[in-house]
């Protein structure tokens, strides 16, 4: 059975999105925190915690923003990779860049996690 190319773009563009969806909902519901009677306990009274915003929590902020932006940029290369593999039509050059694209990608995710792991191990470290 042959499937035509706008129905398999169609779903890699509806799965694209509900995966997308998936990474950025997900942590939201699991870092959510509940009191005993099961409402939402906002995260600024859950820990009275002392205000420190030094240095230190200046350059983890920054280190974190730029990550996420990173990987964020990585994932949209992703699809449009993906994308454009799936519609380049047996076209080699067009193939190609996509498979280039998409290998691109992969690295930039993959260069996220272990800066991530470093990052977070350097803070761990320095008591931050």
């Amino acid at each position: 059975m042959y499937i035509g190319v706008s129905r398999i773009t169609k779903m890699s563009i509806v799965s694209s999105i509900f995966f997308v969806g998936i990474f950025f909902v997900a942590p939201a519901i699991a870092s959510a925190q509940t009191n005993i009677n099961g409402g939402y306990v906002p995260d600024n009274t859950a820990v009275d915690t002392p205000d420190d915003s030094g240095t230190g929590d200046l350059i983890i902020t920054t280190v974190n923003l730029i990550l996420s932006l990173i990987a964020l940029i990585s994932i949209i290369c992703l699809m449009v990779g993906t994308f454009k593999l799936l519609t380049s039509s047996g076209n080699h050059p067009v193939a190609d860049k996509a498979r280039g694209l998409l290998m691109g990608a992969m690295f930039g995710i993959v260069l996220v996690m272990i800066a991530w792991a470093v990052t977070k191990s350097v803070v761990k470290y320095l008591g931050y």
